[in-house]
């Protein structure tokens, strides 16, 4: 792979994300009113001084708030990586290369409910060594679970500087297509709350929504300190509505009912919920009908 490809990748994903985006050369052309308004900037080659003067893009980041993310680790040795960029990616040490037989991920940064392990995928990145204020996504495996995970080398990591992030990928991952979800991963991760759009969809269909029924009760209450009807209503619906706002669409409800023999018997059920959805959709002007 090359430079070109990840660039173009990167706008592939852009793309499925419904995201505008401009392309440049130049770190000079964030002085231009093309670029006045940009709220990040993805940096897909290694050789930052083809870019001009670095030190243009990370006071945009430092003193206007821009996010960067590091689509590709930046090169050792030039005078915009060692006088601007390293500290900024929280980068304390670089070794070399290192082959590691495969990587994990901390929850947080992807849609998962818990940590995604491969083992058997050999990679060969940079032996890096990150300051303790950057927060870990991705990183090296270790089949051993009480390893000191500040040994292990990072694969793609966050950290802040001044008013802006800095995202960086130790990997080649954004050389294939099939990454472009890490991308949309990490702009979802540059803003307060985001929702990834379903790719050219005339319908959106929500499934077993809301719960009727009491479930999970000790993991629930565990996680979000509510039962599960508390957090469809305070909530999955808020942000909903959220969406529906910002869409300038209408929701269409029907709801089947269905109440297992063993949820009768333990009374582990409240139909109040259908009331109470009728009429919230009711309130905002969308449609909603019963079934079964």
């Amino acid at each position: 792979g090359d430079d070109q490809t990840i660039c173009e990748n990167v706008k592939l994903a852009l793309k499925y994300a419904k995201k505008g985006y401009k392309v440049s050369t130049s770190a000079y052309a964030l002085n231009s009113n093309d670029f006045k308004d940009v709220k990040a900037i993805i940096v897909t080659t290694p050789d930052l001084d083809t870019l001009g003067d670095m030190i243009i893009v990370m006071n945009a980041v430092k003193q206007r708030g821009v996010n960067i993310f590091f689509a590709t680790l930046p090169q050792e040795g030039s005078d915009n990586y060692d006088n601007y960029c390293s500290e900024a990616m929280g980068i304390v040490s670089r070794t070399g290369e290192a082959s590691i037989a495969g990587f994990q991920t901390f929850k947080g940064l992807f849609a998962q409910k818990g940590d995604i392990v491969c083992n058997d995928y050999p990679l060969t990145v940079e032996d890096i060594r990150i300051d303790a204020t950057c927060r870990k996504y991705i990183f090296e495996y270790s089949p051993d679970p009480s390893a000191d995970q500040s040994n292990m080398v990072p694969l793609l990591w966050r950290t802040v500087y001044g008013e802006g992030q800095v995202f960086v990928l130790n990997a080649d991952f954004m050389q294939s297509r099939y990454a472009m979800g890490l991308c949309i991963a990490v702009l979802g991760g540059m803003e307060p709350q985001y929702a990834y759009p379903i790719i050219d969809a005339k319908v959106n269909f929500i499934d077993s929504f809301p719960f009727i029924s009491y479930e999970n009760g000790d993991a629930m209450m565990r996680l979000y300190n509510r039962d599960s009807q508390a957090f469809i209503k305070d909530q999955v619906w808020p942000n909903l509505v959220t969406m529906m706002k910002d869409s300038d669409l209408k929701f269409t409800g029907l709801y089947y009912a269905y109440i297992t023999d063993a949820n009768r018997k333990t009374n582990n059920y409240d139909t109040s919920t259908l009331s109470y959805f009728k009429k919230q959709f009711s309130k905002y002007g969308c449609e909603f009908g019963y079934g079964g």
